[in-house]
Order: structure tokens, then sequence, then C-alpha cells
């Protein structure tokens, strides 16, 4: 998963929201003006390359190093 490209998830981006989040399951915040970025790219050191990796992007501009996951559940699949 990591190296390739980096992901988009859900979640809206704020630098200060888990100061005040709750400590399991947080939902995110409710709205912002990045997205959420998860894994690493091949544009990036190998340092960030990796599954844990965590940043965000603007995602009304596409990058060439950020994609998404195409996945539905195994009770979806029956």
């Amino acid at each position: 998963m990591a190296g390739n490209a980096a992901e988009w998830v859900g979640d809206w981006w704020d630098a200060s929201y888990y100061s005040s989040a709750p400590r399991e399951n947080p939902p995110g915040p409710i709205h912002g003006d990045f997205k959420i970025v998860r894994g690493g790219a091949w544009t990036q050191d190998s340092y960030e390359a990796r599954t844990t990796a965590r940043s965000y992007h603007n995602p009304d501009k596409g990058a060439d190093h950020i994609g998404f996951r195409c996945a539905r559940s195994k009770a979806a699949s029956r």
C-alpha cells in the first residue's frame, strides 16, 4: 500500500481537532478546507512512504500522487 499513491480519506483536516476529540473513534471535524491523505506516495521520502503516514491536501486540487481505493464490506458482497 505504501509507495504507490497516497489515499484520500473522508475526514476533514483540523490541526487542533484532536486536542478536544473523543479518545476512541473520533468522528473528525464536520467541515474544513483540507481532506486527510493517508499512506505514502512515490513522490515522498522513504520515511513518509509508509501506510501510517498522514497529511492533508486541498480536495479541489488534484495531485498525481494521491488517489483512492475502491472497497466494499464483506457483508455487501453476499
